[in-house]
């Protein structure tokens, strides 16, 4: 019995480090980029470099979960809006609602630009299909109720935050957003 409780005590540590490394390198890459150093990653971190790559053993890998954790985000933001447009919410100004959610989240994001520029897992390619499903459901609601264009597809809401001006002021991606929502809204 001693064993197994020795046994738990290494995961539950080992869980709290890969915590710690997916926090800071999501950190440190939101605000480098990418190229941040694995030894500095660590060292933030405060875990050795040999823990970094027991969890993560290349960059890709650490890059990898980073984006999964920012898809699982939007994904759950997408989940989260179908319950609300189901529970009485108008579905076209929810809709708006979550275009700029994930503008703002992806313009502070290095993870959500890496995202947005193909980097996938099987995680990631998962969370990406169970929030195109709920966005479907969405835009049809929001057809439904007259307040999008009838051939608005889910498809257009990725083409249009992958050319969302990210690097531009708040205030100029809050002006975007506002020609960009009126252009979207049934004529």
């Amino acid at each position: 019995m001693a064993h197994d409780g020795g046994n738990r005590a290494p995961r539950a540590d080992s869980a709290r480090n890969r915590l710690r490394i997916l926090g800071t390198a999501r950190r440190l890459i939101d605000s480098v980029g990418a190229e941040v150093p694995m030894a500095e990653i660590a060292a933030e971190a405060g875990v050795a470099v040999g823990t970094l790559y027991n969890h993560f053993p290349t960059k890709s890998d650490l890059v990898a979960a980073i984006v999964s954790d920012y898809v699982r985000e939007v994904a759950g933001r997408a989940v989260e809006l179908r319950e609300e447009v189901e529970a009485g919410a108008p579905a076209g100004a929810s809709l708006f609602d979550f275009l700029a959610f994930v503008m703002e989240l992806t313009a502070r994001s290095q993870a959500a630009k890496i995202a947005n520029g193909g980097v996938t897992s099987a995680a990631a390619a998962e969370s990406e299909q169970r929030a195109a499903a709920e966005l479907a459901w969405v835009i049809g609601a929001a057809q439904d109720e007259g307040s999008v264009r009838p051939d608005l597809t889910v498809e257009d809401l990725y083409l249009l935050i992958n050319t969302a001006p990210l690097g531009a002021t708040s205030a100029q991606r809050s002006r975007w957003l506002d020609f960009l929502t009126t252009g979207l809204r049934q004529s």
